[in-house]
């Protein structure tokens, strides 16, 4: 129910099917579960280890990291349409400064996908703002990770100049911040002006 359950190290929650029906289940840094868990009514947290699936239903939450950290997955995530991932960016150290979705394979698993549904939620920390150049990579993975994707992607307002870069994300696991179409060309517009000044001079 209501509440925090925190796992700090290495083990199992009874046997069988973990169900988190409310409150939230959280992963101490390098603590593991060796169940599979079902988001049913609440959030999923922390910078341990899932053994097995983790699957994130409709109304509930996936937020890796403990602001911000790094969360693996040895085995299968699955999240369904009307569940959110919540990823958070205070710099651009992966695991220490934004965080981190991994996904790994499991030798003689076969069940190894990534099914994406829901809303892809990113925010910023503190007084973070990303610059122009700043790549973070969100989801790793070991395996193919097949042609599902979020319904909806929700990203943080930039500097003004600056635009979100997703063309990689479902096949890096990328996003990045590149500077706006109108920012290039004024930018090309005045390289170019400067090289027909230098060549005029006597």
């Amino acid at each position: 129910e209501d509440g925090t359950l925190v796992a700090a190290a290495d083990n199992a929650l009874g046997t069988g099917i973990v169900y988190v029906n409310g409150g939230m289940l959280e992963l101490a840094d390098g603590a593991t579960i060796n169940n599979e868990v079902v988001n049913t009514g609440g959030t999923v947290c922390g910078s341990g280890t899932i053994r097995g699936r983790l699957l994130i239903r409709a109304g509930t939450t996936m937020s890796p990291g403990q602001s911000p950290g790094w969360f693996t997955v040895d085995g299968q995530y699955s999240q369904e349409a009307g569940a959110t991932l919540e990823i958070q960016l205070g710099g651009t150290v992966a695991g220490d400064e934004y965080d981190v979705l991994q996904i790994h394979d499991v030798p003689g698993d076969p069940v190894r996908t990534m099914r994406l549904g829901g809303t892809l939620r990113v925010t910023l920390l503190g007084d973070f703002h990303p610059a122009s150049g700043d790549v973070f990579d969100i989801f790793r993975w070991d395996f193919g990770p097949g042609k599902s994707t979020f319904d909806e992607v929700i990203l943080p307002t930039l500097t003004e100049g600056l635009n979100w870069d997703t063309s990689c994300l479902y096949t890096t696991g990328e996003i990045s911040v590149t500077p706006e179409p109108a920012t290039l060309a004024l930018l090309a517009a005045g390289a170019l002006g400067l090289l027909i000044r230098r060549r005029r001079r006597p």
